[in-house]
């Protein structure tokens, strides 16, 4: 596997995971653009955001919906659930560690 492609798995993790902990796992783009961005360090633009919500739309690990031409919102699925718990895995998507 590529550094590139670790680290979109990485970030596809990222994702799930800051759904995971929002007011009921549903955030805009740019809510998640901040957390993966100053909280987790992944240095990446709005537009890469929406490209992997997008993915993670393809593989049914979110849903997507643009209120506007600007704002997007994901709200993470039942699958999208178990994969950031590390429950089950999705080809693309990192492992979460086991905490502990």
């Amino acid at each position: 596997m590529s550094f590139q492609e670790h680290y979109d798995a990485s970030l596809r993790l990222a994702l799930l995971r800051g759904l995971l902990e929002a007011p009921a796992e549903s955030a805009n783009a740019s809510v998640l653009h901040l957390v993966v961005q100053e909280d987790l360090r992944f240095h990446v633009e709005r537009s890469k955001i929406h490209n992997e919500l997008d993915w993670l739309k393809a593989q049914s690990l979110v849903s997507v919906e643009d209120l506007s031409s600007s704002v997007r919102v994901a709200q993470l699925t039942e699958r999208g659930r178990a994969v950031a718990q590390g429950y089950v895995r999705a080809e693309g998507v990192a492992v979460p560690l086991k905490r502990g």
